[in-house]
């Protein structure tokens, strides 16, 4: 294209027109046979599981699982599944599905948000006085008070 002193994108594209099949005729070959040679697809591998984003998640105390902002919570929750990994699929329809151990757990999405408490944010606006701190000195009668720096007895002692 800089040869042929093309320099804006308009121009390129008019150049396309007229060099792709050039450049098809060059690199193209024929096929050695007629129809499609691609095989069949086993029944045992399932594509949809295979086809999707995957990722892993830690089902927290309340049996929530969160992914991608979304906050899931279990159907049948069990003391079992607490802190466990789990493997979150989320297939190309949209459908998010959680996976523990080859075993497909049941979960419903959680759209409502607990209200944050007022009592709280009244608590954190208020300030406390700071603690007054005062220097220790122990009294004459004192075990440190008994010797001076030189190791000798002080005569106040």
């Amino acid at each position: 294209m800089r040869l042929k002193g093309i320099s804006t994108r308009e121009e390129a594209n008019e150049f396309l027109v007229s060099y792709l099949p050039q450049f098809n005729e060059q690199f193209m070959r024929a096929a050695r046979g007629e129809g499609d040679l691609h095989r069949p697809v086993p029944d045992e591998i399932n594509l949809r599981e295979i086809l999707c984003i995957k990722g892993n998640r830690t089902i927290k105390d309340g049996c929530i699982i969160k992914w991608r902002r979304r906050v899931f919570v279990l159907n049948n929750p069990s003391i079992a599944l607490r802190r466990r990994k789990v493997e979150v699929r989320e297939h190309f329809d949209g459908e998010i599905t959680f996976k523990y151990k080859e075993r497909y757990i049941d979960c419903h999405e959680v759209f409502e948000v607990k209200p944050k408490r007022e009592e709280k944010k009244e608590k954190m606006t208020k300030t406390k006085e700071p603690h007054k701190r005062y220097k220790y000195t122990p009294p004459l009668e004192h075990p440190w008070k008994k010797y001076n720096y030189k190791g000798k007895l002080n005569p106040w002692s």
